[in-house]
Formats: C-alpha cells, sequence, structure tokens
C-alpha cells in the first residue's frame, strides 16, 4: 500500500491552524506575523485563548457599565504597552 498520500495529508493537517487549539480571534483573518505565529504554535495558541476567555470574564464582573464597554488596548509587535 503507498502510504505517500496518507502521510501528505497527515502532514498538511498538523501544520493547518485548525489542527492546534484555536487562538482567542480568528486565525484565518491574521494579518500580522506575530498572530500567524499564534495560530500555528499550539501551546501559544492555547494560551491567547486562556488568556481570553479570562479577559471576558474580568470584563463580566466588572464593577460598571464604563469599564465593560472600555475598547480593549490594542498593541503592535514592537509598541510599548
Amino acid at each position: 500500500m503507498n502510504y505517500a498520500p496518507i502521510l501528505t495529508l497527515v502532514g498538511l493537517l498538523a501544520l493547518s491552524p485548525v489542527a492546534h487549539a484555536q487562538a482567542s480571534f480568528d486565525c484565518y483573518k491574521a494579518t500580522r506575523a506575530i498572530d500567524s505565529f499564534i495560530c500555528t504554535y499550539g501551546p501559544l495558541s492555547s494560551a491567547d485563548r486562556a488568556m481570553g476567555e479570562r479577559y471576558k470574564a474580568a470584563l463580566a464582573a466588572a464593577p460598571d457599565e464604563t469599564t465593560r464597554t472600555a475598547p480593549r488596548p490594542a498593541t503592535k509587535l514592537g509598541e510599548a504597552t
């Protein structure tokens, strides 16, 4: 039996963002290098998802509407926070 097509498919699936844990954002819309890296590196993608869930929980527990509706700070790679 020729296993080459099966091994190729398994390899491609392992490299795709779908094969890894989902990040907290849509990986198919990732345009920055750092976002793509988060999507393709499983442990980092999992950590991003967990951080996003904790962030949402913290916003939901916020004491007032102003805090809950405050925009998230946008940061770019290399930008001071």
